[in-house]
């Protein structure tokens, strides 16, 4: 059973498939340029405020892109309090069809990332069959197993769920 898993989080094996991941070419999707992943998924949860969607698309790093698309202001970090005053000048609404549409954009961007970028596409491949889990601990209960280090099937989380779908797809395609 143990050899039927990956678990990821931000550095280390298989950091490809996080969402922090930078690519050495940017990410082109709907013909606009990405950084990572995170960078495309955290602007399209303001497609309602072009300006403040703007900032979080060409902002330097994936953890400030998170920090701007969750509007969390409770970090201390110096880098942190100069992001508070961009989410209060902009008050920006999260898009009210977020909740719905979250998914699919996440599988844009799975899409785009495991096409455009050869070195990940091989090792999304490599992984066969096996269960792959953003294991984030309780941090994410929606994206991640929700659980540190929990293998279960039933608590893959949605990455995960989208990851393996994007390798069958991949695999799909390939076979053609």
């Amino acid at each position: 059973m143990e050899d039927n898993w990956i678990l990821f989080y931000e550095k280390g094996t298989y950091f490809e498939f996080s969402n922090f991941y930078e690519h050495k070419n940017p990410l082109i999707i709907d013909e606009i340029s990405y950084k990572t992943v995170e960078h495309y998924f955290q602007s399209k949860k303001f497609s309602n405020n072009p300006e403040y969607s703007e900032i979080i698309r060409t902002v330097n790093t994936p953890g400030k892109a998170k920090v701007l698309g969750s509007q969390r202001t409770s970090f201390n970090y110096k880098w942190a309090q100069d992001l508070k005053v961009i989410i209060k000048e902009h008050g920006a609404v999260l898009d009210p069809n977020w909740e719905l549409v979250k998914v699919e954009v996440m599988l844009k961007a799975l899409r785009a990332k495991f096409t455009q970028d050869i070195h990940c596409r091989k090792i999304l491949l490599s992984t066969g069959t096996k269960y792959i889990v953003e294991n984030a601990g309780t941090r994410d209960l929606f994206w991640g197993n929700g659980i540190k280090d929990l293998k279960d099937p039933n608590k893959i989380g949605m990455l995960g769920l989208l990851l393996m779908q994007v390798r069958e797809e991949l695999r799909d395609t390939r076979e053609e």
